[in-house]
């Protein structure tokens, strides 16, 4: 073989590696370039999945917690305790990325179910007496949520407003059978207007589920008269709950 032929076949070798390291390296680039694109896929995939604007606008939630009146109660033996628990049951729709208009409802229930009086006592005609009480505060609210993040861990702060009707009963009741019972019962029933700003979290579980925090300072205007040891809607509600979203 002469010198010709061998710088021929060099030359021939050597841009036939250089076609195939050039060929090597512009596929694994377009596999960097693939993977690349496909973790932002993934990471947007993922955000969209934990975003209510996106695919779950709507969500119904109920939650539990305490009501904490922040007034002295002014009928300590037959009104409703310093704290008491609570319900509440809230319909929301996501109509901004950070933005949430919600209406809820809500239930402060309370009783004060007496002991029975001894029956053998009560046939002996001794004399007995009898006291309870009971009622319930229903604040029905619509209002606005504003979300900071919009991530799975998504701390919020809101406010609203609404109307809470109160519903309260006393009974009393004291005699005997020989010569009667004598019985006392009030009813009353009012409502007003309140407010209330609050603060709290959402944490994304699933597609179809959250669940949340949430704390609120409630206030309102007074009641005609001192209902169960209150005239106003005045305190702290703190409560959890799980959402479904649709």
């Amino acid at each position: 073989m002469n010198t010709d032929n061998k710088i021929h076949i060099c030359i021939a070798l050597f841009c036939t590696l250089m076609l195939i390291t050039t060929t090597l390296t512009a596929q694994v680039r377009e596999w960097e370039i693939d993977k690349a694109k496909k973790r932002e896929q993934a990471k947007k995939e993922a955000l969209d999945a934990n975003l209510l604007h996106l695919q779950n606008k709507w969500k119904v939630k109920v939650a539990h917690g305490r009501w904490y009146f922040s007034l002295p109660s002014n009928d300590e033996l037959a009104g409703f305790p310093k704290n008491m628990g609570a319900w509440e049951i809230t319909g929301s729709w996501h109509f901004k990325e950070r933005w949430l208009a919600e209406l809820s409802v809500g239930f402060h229930l309370r009783r004060n179910i007496p002991a029975r009086p001894d029956i053998a006592a009560v046939i002996a005609g001794q004399n007995f007496n009898i006291e309870g009480s009971g009622g319930a505060f229903v604040p029905i609210s619509a209002g606005l949520q504003y979300y900071f993040t919009q991530k799975k861990f998504r701390p919020l702060v809101g406010i609203s407003t609404g109307v809470v009707p109160v519903m309260f009963r006393y009974l009393f009741a004291e005699g005997n059978i020989i010569n009667g019972i004598k019985k006392t019962e009030n009813k009353f029933s009012d409502k007003t207007i309140f407010g209330n700003i609050n603060s709290g979290f959402d944490y994304r579980l699933s597609e179809r589920f959250s669940f949340g925090v949430n704390a609120e300072y409630n206030f309102s205007g007074s009641y005609s008269k001192s209902i169960g040891g209150y005239s106003k809607y005045k305190g702290i509600l703190i409560n959890a709950g799980l959402a479904i979203l649709f």
